[in-house]
């Protein structure tokens, strides 16, 4: 596969007056292949954006290097720094950045008319631009005029005129309703399969990320904890943190001692665990809801505490020792609120107990 996008090295420190200095990416290594959908996800102040931002030209490098198809375009030790009009790339970000006093031909014209092609050019290529993007009829109309979507169609015709080897997207959904959201998705796939650009997409939704990637990665604090594909992530995440933000988790405090897994504040029944951790001592038990199971036959016992409906199953919340934790059931067999029941745990995964100081960093970090 050919590369299209390569980051070595790349570190961004900031210096502010709440925060002093804050490195907000460390050392970020990362290949994307050509026509990939890649995606950077995690929480506020994590360093995507401020990633993204440095491929685009937009934030130079305190350190590392960036070479787009080949090409080294930002290097500070060699003083090497292509501005980003000369980068190849098209742009769509959160806030559509569309002129409300420019007609819809003359917002998308706009990167062709910097570039100075001819008008005949211009006028073949946004028209074809707004066809793609199903603009059509809407040469002459203002982006008052016009929906959430129709906008940030706009935004999307007005980074593929120039015909772009890439596309960096930054939260480019976040401002649509749910259904326009999903709208988007395919027409951003779509796109992209028409065109055969290379996307990064940036987002904290992670569902708009599993459903529009190739491979993507988890930043936590500037650091890379994760690249895969959805899947990988999902079914094998490394840690507690990649974990947690992909999908709905539960995390019990245990104690694992004489070959038993026993949860915290509760030494005299084991649970019933698919898979014992390879070490003992205080350690954290993660698995997802979905694959925890309830019956009245075996397993750790427990009585619900509270049971809701939902769509297309039986959400029921129970206690575990110190911690309560989500099973999520079909609806073929229901439990009542204070009834008795057992549980059985699959796809358990053992991570070390969390530092405190961590979640603490990530909330100092939301202002960056």
């Amino acid at each position: 596969m050919t590369e299209q996008i390569v980051l070595e090295h790349v570190t961004k420190t900031f210096t502010t007056k709440e925060l002093g200095s804050v490195t907000a990416v460390n050392d970020f290594n990362l290949v994307v292949h050509k026509g990939e959908c890649f995606s950077f996800l995690g929480p506020s102040g994590c360093g995507k954006t401020t990633t993204l931002r440095m491929i685009a030209g937009f934030e130079d490098l305190s350190s590392g290097s960036i070479y787009l198809g080949g090409k080294l375009v930002s290097d500070r030790s060699k003083n090497i720094y292509l501005p980003p009009e000369k980068r190849g790339l098209g742009m769509v970000f959160q806030a559509f950045a569309v002129w409300p006093h420019l007609n819809v031909f003359d917002n998308i014209a706009y990167p062709l008319k910097v570039k100075r092609f001819s008008k005949n050019d211009i006028r073949e290529k946004v028209l074809q631009a707004m066809h793609y993007c199903n603009l059509d009829g809407l040469e002459k109309s203002f982006p008052s005029d016009l929906s959430g979507g129709q906008q940030q169609r706009i935004a999307l015709a007005r980074a593929i005129v120039v015909n772009p080897e890439a596309m960096l997207l930054d939260e480019p959904l976040s401002n649509l309703d749910p259904h326009l959201r999903e709208t988007m998705r395919f027409e951003i796939k779509r796109l992209q399969k028409e065109f055969g650009f290379t996307i990064i997409f940036v987002t904290h939704d992670q569902s708009e990320a599993m459903a529009l990637s190739d491979r993507m990665l988890i930043m936590d604090m500037g650091n890379i904890q994760q690249i895969g594909t959805p899947a990988e992530l999902y079914n094998h995440p490394k840690n507690r943190f990649v974990h947690s933000f992909l999908g709905q988790s539960n995390f019990i405090n245990v104690d694992v001692r004489d070959g038993r897994v026993y949860p915290a504040g509760q030494a005299d029944v084991p649970l019933w665990v698919d898979k014992l951790p390879e070490k003992s001592g205080e350690q954290v038990l993660a698995t997802r809801p979905n694959t925890m199971i309830l019956n009245r036959e075996e397993g750790f016992p427990c009585r619900i505490i509270k049971r809701t409906f939902k769509t297309d199953f039986v959400e029921y919340l129970l206690k575990i020792g110190e911690d309560n934790a989500i099973v999520q059931a079909p609806h073929r067999e229901l439990f009542k609120n204070g009834e008795a029941c057992y549980l059985k745990i699959y796809n358990s995964v053992y991570y070390d107990r969390e530092n405190e100081e961590a979640a603490k960093e990530r909330e100092r970090r939301n202002i960056v």
